[in-house]
This record gives structure tokens, C-alpha cells and sequence, in this order.
């Protein structure tokens, strides 16, 4: 909100300068904002453009912004279109009502400087881009000309993307940082626990029918979290409208099937798999069925659940879930079972002091990387990222959430782990080969998203879901969070022989570095 918040400064400090004679601000350059917010809070245009006076000001206003710049786009609420920010009243009312308007160009009004740039990117790329710190270096080195050597860089000096690069390794550290740490605790006594014998991998399908349905399976698998994302972050535009209409529908069509297969199987004293996996199915599609009625509660931002870009997440990644464990459900029962299938294949059989175990090696290595990332933020005031992502500390409040939002999140990382783990077994599956299967596994539809979403934006001028602004940016957070859970969970998996140390670690951290990186509301 620092474009919204520095444009309001001038403004304030422009009614000041009525009373005081003085003006604080020499200058200004927003990126990535219009006037959008400042108008709901009563000022006009004409208010808002007055107010820069003898100031130089600038916008950096990106021709593939998601939010802003285009008026006309936001009033249809399909907001992910290219933009002409100069073009536009509001644009043009900037820079003084110029007759050909030009991008980059100095003009003079009210004896300031008035300029805008129009680079072309998106609104997460303009804070990570050499083109745009080329504007904002081009922009405060005319702006202080007159003090000496004041703006000493030019656009051609940066160093900030050696910071980036650096901070990048440093990241990747960390990440791997968690497993000789893990291996090393599991070397104490009773953190021994954590390894349990190695499950037998599920027979691989045998008849072409078989091979053809784990195909389908695989594929709906894969898909569903992406098809669906926008649908369960909670958008309220007509395709997610319209998909979560589809899913509830889906689901109410699996409730009734269910019961009528339960009911006959029942009646006709069937096989007793036949039974079980209806009565399953059931309860999970009348979960799923509760769960998708009632969206509007499960992503609101509450006393108990205070972070509202999460909590979308959040109810995404349990129905993702939901209906992946539908899916292993209906698989095992109809093909694995009869070949001999039991839950000791799955990797969850495992004492409780095995669990225990797990968790409290998770915890341990989490509060050993953390210390770190401490030490290193007190030392150099840097943090471990690369973009948006970013493993940053955190306040008192984060541990409180994470206490919350994590037993939620494990039913996701639990879930997804097993279905990852039984399609990622065998010899066909060694080595490196294994791992890109199991990252396309969490994150190879969301990576079509994004190249559907992106790719129509950039050759066409529209995305292909021009509806969908935020929800879409999340999507490209959650690639590299899910594609380190991934690697975490298939190494964890071969060395521990289960599920549950790859669970709890993807829980805590991924949990963490997410509240960690989003606005935390606190509630009283």
C-alpha cells in the first residue's frame, strides 16, 4: 500500500503548507498504484493532481498491472488486461492535460515536474526490476539535480540484484539446511522413533483398463488444484461463480451415488470393500459438500483465523485435499485392494511414539533454522528470499496463528504427501526423475495456470481469467513453497519410511513463512 499511502502524504502535506507556508515533501514516485482509494476517501481527481503543486512527481504504472491504471477495466471487474495508464482521464489529468501525451516525458505544471512510465510488467514484476529502478534512478537524479551528487548511480550501476542473488543462495541454504539436521537429531535415542520399516510399493497396474484409470486419476489429480484455484480462493467473479456452483453440484452428485451403492450393497449383502468405500466416499463427499456450501465463513477473516490472504489458501488446500484422499479412496478399493494393497503400502502405519517423534524432530529442526535466520537478521539485516519469497522473522502473534492455522494445513500436507508417495514409488521413479515427478505432482497444474494466465495476457492483451488479479499472484507464491515440500516429502519419505516427518516439517515451516510474509490481524 505504499504507492495509496505516499500519494496521500502529498496531499496532507499540501493542505498543511496552507497553514505552515512549508512543504516536507520535495518529491514523490508511486509504483503500482492509481488514484483508486484516495477517491473513496472524497477526494477528486482534479483534488488529488492539484495538490502536487511545485513538487516533482512521477508514477511508474505497469501495462500489465493487475489492480490498476484502466478505470474501464475495473468497473467490468476484469481488471488483468494491458493498460494505457497515459491515456486515460486520470492519466493525462497528471501530467497537465497535455495535447499528445508521451510516456517518459518531463512535462511542467504547476512549476513542478510531472512524468510517467509505463514499463512493461506486471505489478508483482515492478518491484523486482532492473527497468523500473532505471525509472525511479532516472526520475530522483532529475528530481535532486540541483543538490550535488546526491543521486550518484545510474541506471547502468545497480547493485541491488547482486543482493537478491546472494540473499537467493542464502535461501536455498536454509531449505537445505533442514535435512543433515533432521538426519542429525534422528541419531539421539529417542528420536530414533522416526524411522519405521520401509512399506512394500504398491503393485504397479497390470491390464490396460487399470493403467488407463490410474492415468485419468492422476491427471483429474493434478489439475483439480489448479482448474479450481480461483473458485476456492474465494473470488467473487462469474468463472469462480460458476465453478464453485460446478463443484458443489459435483459433490452432491457423489453424496447421493455413495448412498445409493451403501443402501443396495447393504441390502444385497455385498462384499464388505463395497460397503467400506461407499461409506467412505459418503462421509467425505458430505464433508466436502458442508465445507463448499459454506464458503463465505471459512475464508472470513475472525478472531480465531486473522490473515486474510491465508485463510483462501487454507480452504483451497482442504478441499484440494478432500479430494485427493476421494480419489486414493475410490483407487485403492477398486484396483489396489484386489491386488493385495494394504494401509501398510501407504506409509502411515506407525506407533504413536513414532508420530510423537516426528513432530518433535520437526519442531527441533524449524527452531534451528529460525535461530539462524535470527542471527542473521541481527548481524546484516537481510533475510533469506528471492522475489516474494521470503523466509522473514516474526512477532509473538505469527507463533499464536501458526498454532491455529497449521493442524489445518497438515490435513493438506498429509494427504497430498501419501498420494505423492504411492505414485512416486518403484524403480522406475529413482533418482532425480522421482523428484520432478513428485514437484509436478504438487505444483504441474498451477505451473499451466500460470502459463495460460500469463501467456494470453502478454500476446493478447487479456488473461485467460481476467477476473482473477490476486488470486492469480498467490499462485505464483505457491509454486516454489510447494515444489521445496515436495523435495522435502519424497526425501523424508524413502529415509524415514513413512509420511509424518515430511508432514510436520512442510506444516510448520510452509505455515510459518506464509503468515510470516502477509498481513496478521489481531482482533480484540
Amino acid at each position: 500500500m505504499g504507492g495509496f499511502s505516499s500519494t496521500n502524504a502529498v496531499v496532507l502535506d499540501e493542505l498543511d503548507f496552507q497553514e505552515s507556508g512549508i512543504r516536507k515533501i520535495h518529491s514523490s514516485l508511486t509504483m503500482g498504484s492509481d488514484y483508486q482509494w484516495l477517491l473513496s476517501l472524497g477526494y477528486t481527481q482534479e483534488d488529488i493532481n492539484n495538490a502536487y503543486g511545485p513538487r516533482y512527481s512521477g508514477k511508474i504504472a505497469g501495462n500489465y498491472d493487475e489492480f490498476f491504471f484502466d478505470e474501464g477495466a475495473r468497473a467490468t471487474g476484469k481488471t488483468v488486461v494491458q493498460k494505457n495508464y497515459i491515456g486515460t482521464e486520470e492519466g493525462q489529468g497528471f501530467l497537465g492535460n497535455p495535447e499528445n501525451p508521451e510516456v517518459g516525458k518531463l512535462y511542467e505544471v504547476d512549476g513542478g515536474v510531472r512524468v510517467i512510465y509505463q514499463p512493461n510488467e506486471t505489478h508483482p514484476w515492478n518491484h523486482f526490476s532492473k527497468t523500473s529502478t532505471a525509472y525511479a534512478i532516472d526520475f530522483y537524479s532529475t528530481a535532486f539535480a540541483d543538490y550535488s551528487n546526491l543521486v550518484s548511480v545510474d541506471e547502468n550501476g545497480q547493485t541491488w540484484i547482486y543482493k537478491e542473488y546472494f540473499e537467493f543462495i542464502a535461501l536455498i541454504g536454509f531449505f537445505l539446511l533442514f535435512i543433515p539436521i533432521i538426519l542429525l537429531i534422528s541419531k539421539l535415542p529417542f528420536f530414533k522413533a522416526i524411522y519405521t520399516k520401509k512399506p512394500e510399493p504398491l503393485p504397479e497396474p497390470k491390464t490396460t483398463g487399470s493403467k488407463l484409470a490410474r492415468f485419468i486419476l492422476l491427471l483429474v489429480g493434478g489439475l483439480f488444484p489448479a482448474l479450481f484455484f480461483s473458485a476456492l480462493y474465494g473470488s467473487s467473479a462469474n468463472e469462480a461463480f460458476y465453478g464453485m456452483r460446478l463443484l458443489r453440484q459435483i459433490s452432491l452428485v457423489i453424496v447421493v451415488a455413495s448412498a445409493i451403492f451403501l443402501i443396495y450393497s447393504i441390502a444385497k449383502k455385498s462384499n464388505k470393500s463395497i460397503r467400506s468405500v461407499s461409506f467412505i466416499m459418503l462421509m467425505l463427499s458430505v464433508i466436502q459438500y458442508f465445507y463448499l456450501k459454506n464458503q463465505e465463513t471459512f475464508i472470513a477473516t475472525t478472531q480465531l483465523f486473522g490473515a486474510p490472504t491465508t485463510n483462501p489458501v487454507l480452504y483451497w488446500a482442504i478441499n484440494v485435499a478432500i479430494v485427493m484422499l476421494m480419489i486414493m479412496v475410490g483407487y485403492h478399493y477398486i484396483a489396489k485392494k484386489p491386488e493385495g494393497a494394504t494401509i501398510a503400502n501407504y506409509g502411515v502405519k506407525a506407533n504413536i511414539k513414532s508420530v510423537i517423534a516426528s513432530l518433535l524432530t520437526a519442531i527441533i529442526a524449524v527452531v534451528i533454522g529460525y535461530a539462524i535466520l535470527y542471527a542473521i537478521d541481527a548481524m546484516f539485516k537481510t533475510d533469506f528470499r528471492l522475489w516474494t519469497l521470503a523466509v522473514k522473522t516474526f512477532e509473538m502473534q505469527h507463533i499464536i496463528a501458526l498454532l491455529k492455522y497449521a493442524p489445518l494445513f497438515f490435513i493438506y500436507y498429509f494427504i497430498s504427501g501419501i498420494s505423492v508417495n504411492i505414485n512416486t514409488t518403484g524403480e522406475r521413479y529413482e533418482g532425480i526423475k522421482g523428484y520432478i515427478i513428485s514437484i509436478l505432482h504438487y505444483v504441474g497444474g498451477l505451473i499451466l495456470y500460470l502459463i495460460y494466465q500469463y501467456g494470453v495476457l502478454f500476446t493478447t492483451g487479456t488473461a485467460g481469467y481476467p477476473e482473477q488479479a490476486l488470486s492469480s499472484i498467490i499462485v505464483i507464491g505457491l509454486v516454489p513453497v510447494l515444489a521445496v515440500a515436495a523435495i522435502f516429502n519424497r526425501f523424508l519419505y524413502r529415509k524415514t519410511g513413512n509420511v509424518y516427518v515430511a508432514a510436520f516439517l512442510n506444516t510448520i515451516l510452509m505455515t510459518l513463512i506464509t503468515l510470516a510474509n502477509t498481513a496478521l490481524y489481531t482482533i480484540l
